[in-house]
């Protein structure tokens, strides 16, 4: 089993430096609060995996204009990526309306089958959600942490490194 575990560079060289990297088809979930730079470490996430020449998709509800203003400020021409087909970017739409609904629980998880939807589309080896906070709010926990774990289970099943963001608090 040990001889499968491969890392990878993660784009960050006190993480790739001190640490090898990350696994490969290994799931990571990044915390914090907003305006706390979440978004500059997706995109060098991101990066990092375009320049190895291999495709990410980069899940946002975030107006693709202001996701290339983001990049732009760590100089990443984001937009050349994206003309390659090595990062592509997914706008999701937050789910708002559906929280006055009598069970949002069941529309919540079609957003996580939505993930899976598209990673078989794309076949990407890495894939950044950015900002699921709005997805995550179940009113079945356990509900919750069935789909996510289903959701990364599937994800890792096919190797892909994923990088879940979430604001503080959730």
């Amino acid at each position: 089993m040990l001889s499968s575990v491969r890392k990878v560079p993660s784009g960050f060289s006190f993480i790739d430096k001190n640490w090898g990297g990350v696994y490969r088809g290994g799931s990571y979930l990044l915390i914090g609060p907003r305006k706390s730079g979440r978004t500059l470490i997706g995109l060098q996430f991101a990066l990092e995996n375009a320049r190895r020449g291999e495709t990410c998709v980069y899940f946002t509800i975030m107006r693709p204009k202001d996701l290339m203003i983001q990049a732009a400020s760590i100089n990443f021409d984001i937009q050349s990526y994206m003309n390659q087909n090595l990062i592509i970017v997914v706008r999701v739409a937050p789910p708002n309306e559906i929280y006055d609904m009598y069970n949002p629980d069941d529309y919540l998880v079609e957003y996580f089958n939505d993930i899976i939807t598209v990673i078989n589309q794309y076949n990407p080896t890495r894939i950044i959600f950015d900002e699921i906070t709005p997805f995550v709010g179940f009113k079945n926990l356990d509900y919750l942490r069935n789909t996510f774990l289903h959701t990364i289970e599937t994800i890792e099943e096919r190797d892909i490194t994923s990088l879940f963001i979430i604001s503080e608090p959730a």
